[in-house]
């Protein structure tokens, strides 16, 4: 019932838009959170390869950024969207990897 009341299309409408402003402007920090929301959206609405691309295409932009801390959290959301379509053993691999990264950074999330 909840999937009913949710508003999937208008998220995913302005998460496009968001992308496309970003693309232009050349924002890549802003390119990688809407990506990620993007895939955090489709996750929602059960399209959870379509979800994988673009959690994947967030976590390369992260890294190219160099920004470990993101990185992270793109691993985690790989980790959690493998979880969720029953691969265990990838999603332990994403989730030791944002754990390795996270180290390597001193901090936590």
């Amino acid at each position: 019932m909840h999937m009913l009341f949710n508003q999937f299309d208008d998220w995913i409408a302005c998460a496009d838009l968001g992308l496309d402003a970003a693309r232009r402007t050349g924002d890549r920090p802003a390119q990688a959170e809407l990506l990620e929301s993007l895939g955090m959206a489709h996750a929602q609405r059960h399209e959870l390869a379509l979800s994988a691309g673009y959690h994947q295409s967030a976590l390369e932009l992260r890294r190219a950024l160099g920004d470990a801390t993101a990185e992270a959290l793109s691993l985690n959301d790989l980790g959690l969207l493998n979880l969720r379509m029953h691969r265990l053993d990838t999603a332990l691999e994403m989730f030791d990897r944002a754990r390795t990264v996270l180290d390597g950074t001193g901090g936590t999330v």
